[in-house]
């Protein structure tokens, strides 16, 4: 991990800083950490099946075509189960408009952007200060990307108070909003789900695993003779609780991954 930073003009040693303040300062910051995005306060109560969560902050893009719950974590708090139950809340969280209108009553003039949003679908970024092997497993266990971001204050004490941030490993913002692959049709097929490419020139579906991750859950999966399709192992209306209640779907496999299946918006 980063505990310096030099420039042509000041030097920044790492710092620790109170959760407000840590927060302040990713607002102060947030046009140059994540261009392409609007940083909003944003802590709603979140309903789920485990419980009300409050989330921290929302990253909204300007093209309106994506929102991130986000979540802001100090790696040194000793926290326990709080942050596996707090991301668990908020990844399962029922979302809707009026989510986005706790924005939109702060920021009036975010409206026209809001009202481009599918509120039901957000992805979920924790951001922490430091390394940190529980909040990094609670991230991965629970669907969230995980970004480091770290503090740094002004060393020379005899000038102006300065802080910085310096972002470590990738950015989950940067990636393409979606990966190449197949749209998908879903159909019953009695206790199971069965999925069937929409394209006439849909290419073969081409897993290197047996399990597709299904919304949070992973699932085991049968590929069909022509390769055109999928047969999974849950029933119709789980699909549509865990993906969207859509007729079609989106189904990619990235390299390293098992293949995924999301909702088309």
């Amino acid at each position: 991990m980063v505990s310096s930073v030099h420039t042509h003009q000041h030097s920044f040693d790492r710092v620790e800083l109170s959760e407000p303040d840590y927060q302040a300062l990713l607002r102060s910051m947030a046009s140059r950490l994540f261009p392409a995005f609007r940083w909003f306060f944003f802590n709603p109560p979140v309903e789920s099946p485990y419980g009300v969560a409050h989330p921290d902050a929302a990253l909204v893009a300007e093209t309106g075509q994506d929102w991130w719950v986000v979540e802001v974590e100090l790696a040194r708090h000793s926290i326990g189960d709080h942050i596996d139950l707090q991301l668990r809340k908020l990844r399962d969280g029922w979302y809707g408009r009026r989510h986005l209108d706790h924005i939109s009553a702060r920021y009036p003039e975010a409206a026209p952007l809001l009202e481009k949003l599918n509120p039901k679908y957000p992805q979920f970024l924790v951001i922490v200060d430091d390394r940190s092997t529980l909040v990094e497993k609670s991230a991965r266990d629970n669907d969230f990307d995980l970004l480091h971001v770290l503090p740094l204050r002004s060393a020379d004490q005899s000038g102006p108070l300065l802080y910085a941030t310096c972002i470590e490993g990738r950015n989950p913002l940067h990636r393409p909003r979606r990966a190449f692959g197949t749209a998908v049709q879903a159909e019953a097929a009695g206790a199971a789900a069965r999925i069937r490419a929409t394209q006439a020139d849909a290419k073969a579906i081409s897993l290197e695993t047996v399990k597709v991750l299904v919304g949070n859950r992973l699932v085991r999966a049968w590929v069909e003779k022509d390769r055109l399709g999928l047969v999974l192992a849950l029933e119709i209306d789980e699909l549509r609780l865990l993906v969207g209640p859509g007729p079609y779907y989106w189904l990619t496999a990235e390299s390293h991954e098992v293949g995924r299946l999301s909702a088309i918006d």
